[in-house]
């Protein structure tokens, strides 16, 4: 199987904050998307703590 993973930015963003993570084994494939719409200072720092992990 093939996964492709493409996001885009939008009409009204500078920054695109679409996260898509994929982890594969020989039984199965699992995606994880988060649509990014915009956030507050505190939850954009608890993203970044996440992605720290």
């Amino acid at each position: 199987m093939y996964i492709f993973c493409k996001t885009d930015i939008g009409k009204k963003r500078e920054l695109n904050e679409d996260y898509v993570l994929v982890f594969k084994s020989p039984n199965y494939s699992l995606m994880i998307v988060a649509d990014g719409m915009g956030a507050t200072m505190e939850e954009r720092l608890q993203v970044k703590l996440l992605q720290l992990q």
